[in-house]
């Protein structure tokens, strides 16, 4: 009993000794990028008017996202719309980048796109990420995926509709040329019956 005893004790001090060096590396790691997160924050002039619009503009989403979170609707154009601004944001630092002298004090659009990735790009996709994680409404929210159902009249089909459903409050509704793929699914794999 003692022996097992020491070599419980024996690996506990060499799991601690490496959860210490683990732990000391990931602190020396993420020095130099949180060094190059303050530098950048320090490199932007917050009181720009153009930037001091783009944080309003955010926070107007959020707030919109938040206090619209019951109307499906104008959700999924809250969401359409943040994602066409990050779609679109490349071409934007393009044009921004060529017009900066009109607006800012200094050329924030790198050809990497870095700035209006972090302060343009980043908030619309928490934005989209908040739309799509609102619980909303009466209960879970009920997403539908609009296809022509006119083909489903197999039983077996419908069985494989439900099988492919699973998530509880979700409706799913397959194009007709799915359906074929869902029989040969059926016929060759998992949905056969045995």
């Amino acid at each position: 009993m003692d022996e097992l005893r020491s070599a419980l004790e024996e690996h506990m001090d060499q799991m601690t000794d490496l959860v210490q060096k683990l732990s000391a590396e990931l602190r020396s790691g993420l020095r130099p990028a949180y060094e190059n997160f303050i530098g950048f924050f320090h490199a932007i002039d917050w009181k720009e008017p153009w930037l001091m619009s783009l944080l309003v503009f955010h926070l107007v989403l959020l707030i919109a996202t938040v206090m619209s979170r019951k109307n499906t609707n104008f959700q999924m154009f809250l969401f359409l719309l943040s994602l066409a601004g990050v779609y679109l944001a490349e071409r934007l630092n393009g044009i921004l980048s060529g017009n900066w002298r009109n607006f800012a004090t200094q050329n924030y659009f790198d050809p990497q796109g870095v700035f209006l990735s972090v302060l343009g790009s980043g908030p619309l996709l928490v934005i989209a990420l908040i739309i799509l994680k609102n619980p909303a409404g009466e209960g879970k929210r009920r997403w539908t995926m609009v296809a022509d159902t006119t083909s489903l009249l197999e039983k077996g089909a419908r069985k494989s509709l439900q099988l492919l459903q699973g998530l509880k409050g979700t409706q799913l509704i397959i194009p007709r040329m799915v359906i074929g793929e869902l029989d040969c699914l059926k016929r060759y794999s998992i949905f056969r019956r045995t």
